[in-house]
């Protein structure tokens, strides 16, 4: 539900009393102090600002500071007398003072981040002298009003420059001639919006702060008029209100009844007609398809009929010549059978026929031979010639060269001129390539292992670049990335908040493995943490143990480092961030050697090489590699140039 009230955001009290300052104040503000601290001259500033002179000044105070007045605020009456007369901290001057009011927002322009409206009413009053009369300047205006718009260089405008100022910027509908004109323009429902005769009655009484005896005396000559109200009409125009309000009711809910029974009559009508036109279409359809299977079936049929009619036809012929054929063999038979010479003759010819196939068969497969022989030397030569470029370019590859170590003599006779020489060569060749390929292979995977590898770190060093522009730690941090895309840079992580002093860095690596995960603990504002807490809690974890920084305990936590703990070793600007750095850190102290870890009284205490004493205990916290040094800009930096 959007708040629709108007807030009151600011308050410009210059040269008002004491005040000498723009005063901002949201929701719920306490104005607390000693007596004669100004408390009941800011209420007072409210008062004339809002009612002019119908204010009733002192209502609020007590003593002698009853007496005040619109020139002992202005001047600073400092409530003694001198020769009689009352004395005052300023004998001339100009007052500024005015009351800033903030609309409520829509969630559209929350969205999209869009400035509130804010409206400032005020007035510039300048005494010449204590006994002159003020000169005003009335004004209302559709936006804050700065130091610098009323004093450019500290000193204040002059009443017709002023004038002239608020008539070229905000138009002459925003300074009033008269009193009267800036509070009735005021009172407007397009400005403050309300009514000026009981807000004169109830304001000052308001801030009395008196408890009423009797609360209906109250009511009757502050809030209600003083004439009885006479209410029978009223109840009579509410009775029937409420009677016409129910028939049409009843008549509303009757028409969208009968609205409702028509639109699905019209709907019933309209798919009646689109199922009725559907099934006309489908049959259609069915149809036209039946036909066009008929015609096409009845040409194929007539195709397959005179096909049917030519093989036929063909048949009779070749069965005829087939009776004839046989014919003459038997005739020639009968004839050869006859002689003995013919019939060895006839032998030997299928002979010579079988023989000459087989030679041409011999012929071709020699020369299949001979072409494979040539490709496979080519091939070793290949594979050779690659496997000793491979063993000097990378040293990865250099156990190919003793693999390929093969007898070039061999290579070359699978080209020599004896068929016999080639087929040796080529059989010694395949005896030792399967080794050959086995170790070979072994070799590459390896090789193309860890190009695979140095490819994903590539891949790896090129998204920690794009995260180290974006000014984030290494990692993967989705709720970091969700805070990123709400809040942008008001979201920081902690890690990049820690600058390690440049004289501390022997400290550096103990720092890092030190704070761990805690690098990644998310820092906003208070008002961001509301949005940043349902964020964490809608985004499902990532790689990284992120945390959120709660700001009000973070302010509640011990800020205080022992002598040359792990916190002096380093530089915190944001102040929730340095608290929180200061408790991990502060009871850590620095000593130089493990034989100082017993000697040290601290409770915890950790050395250059990541010795951690936490009483009793001791353990190493340094890995055997080094550490990355991530912390701050000159972390970033590091990692960059690395």
């Amino acid at each position: 539900m959007n708040d629709k009230r108007i807030s009151l955001s600011r308050i410009i009290a210059v040269n008002w009393y004491g005040f000498r300052q723009i005063l901002d104040v949201s929701g719920h503000t306490l104005v607390a102090g000693a007596f004669g601290t100004g408390k009941t001259a800011l209420l007072d500033l409210l008062q004339y600002v809002l009612l002019g002179s119908h204010w009733r000044p002192n209502r609020a105070a007590a003593g002698n500071v009853r007496s005040r007045s619109l020139v002992s605020y202005c001047l600073c009456d400092t409530n003694t007398r001198q020769n009689g007369q009352p004395h005052y901290t300023r004998q001339s001057g100009v007052t500024f003072i005015g009351l800033e009011f903030t609309w409520p927002q829509t969630d559209a322009e929350r969205r999209q981040k869009a400035e509130p409206r804010r409206e400032t009413w005020g007035m510039r009053v300048e005494f010449s002298s204590a006994t002159a009369e003020p000169r005003y300047t009335w004004f209302g205006i559709p936006e804050r009003l700065e130091w610098d718009q009323m004093a450019p260089g500290g000193t204040f405008l002059e009443e017709d420059v002023f004038r002239s100022w608020l008539r070229r910027e905000y138009g002459r509908e925003s300074v009033f001639s008269r009193q009267v004109d800036y509070l009735n323009e005021m009172a407007t429902p397009h400005h403050l919006y309300f009514e000026p005769e009981a807000f004169r009655r109830t304001l000052p009484k308001a801030i009395a702060f008196e408890p009423e005896d009797n609360v209906e005396k109250f009511l009757r000559e502050f809030v209600l008029e003083e004439s009885t109200l006479d209410v029978r009409d009223v109840r009579a125009s509410v009775a029937a209100y409420r009677e016409t309000h129910a028939i049409l009711a009843n008549q509303k809910d009757e028409a969208d009844l009968l609205r409702d029974v028509c639109r699905h009559h019209d709907q019933l009508d309209e798919a009646t007609r689109e199922a009725a036109a559907f099934r006309h279409v489908s049959r259609q359809f069915f149809l036209d398809q039946a036909r066009e299977r008929h015609q096409r079936l009845a040409q194929e049929l007539e195709i397959l009929r005179r096909d049917s009619e030519r093989d036929r036809s063909a048949l009779a012929e070749a069965r005829s010549e087939l009776e004839e054929a046989r014919k003459i063999i038997e005739a020639t038979r009968l004839e050869v059978s006859a002689d003995p010479q013919a019939v060895e003759l006839e032998k030997l010819e299928r002979r010579r026929v079988d023989l000459q196939a087989e030679i041409s068969r011999a012929e071709e497969s020699r020369k299949t031979f001979r072409e494979q022989c040539s490709t496979l030397r080519m091939r070793w030569n290949s594979w050779l010639k690659r496997g000793d470029e491979l063993a000097d370019r990378d040293p990865l590859c250099s156990p190919l060269r003793a693999i390929l170590q093969v007898d070039p003599s061999a290579v070359e006779n699978l080209v020599a001129p004896d068929d016999s020489t080639a087929a040796q060569a080529r059989a010694s060749l395949a005896a030792v390539f399967p080794e050959v390929w086995q170790d070979a292979s072994a070799v590459l995977k390896d090789v193309r292992r860890q190009e695979a590898d140095h490819q994903r770190r590539l891949q790896q060093l090129a998204a920690d670049l794009e995260t180290l522009g974006r000014n984030e730690e290494l990692g993967i941090c989705p709720v970091f990335r969700a805070l990123r895309e709400k809040l942008g840079d008001k979201v920081r992580q902690l890690g990049r908040l820690i600058e390690v002093r440049e004289e501390a860095d022997r400290w550096w690596p103990a720092l890092e493995i030190y704070l761990g995960a805690r690098r990644f603990v998310l820092v906003v504002e208070k008002s961001d943490y509301p949005v940043a807490m349902e964020i964490l809690r809608r985004t499902p974890p990532g790689r990284e143990p992120e945390s959120l920084l709660n700001p009000w305990e973070a302010e509640k936590l011990s800020a205080k480092a022992l002598p040359d703990s792990l916190a002096t070793k380093v530089e915190v600007e944001d102040p929730l961030a340095r608290n929180f750095v200061t408790h991990l850190l502060g009871d850590v102290v620095c000593v130089e050697s493990s034989d100082a870890l017993d000697q040290s009284p601290a409770g915890r205490a950790i050395t250059p090489e990541g010795i951690f004493k936490q009483v009793p205990l001791r353990r190493r916290l340094l890995p055997e590699k080094d550490v990355p040094l991530t912390l701050g800009v000159r972390g970033r930096e590091r990692l960059r140039a690395a």
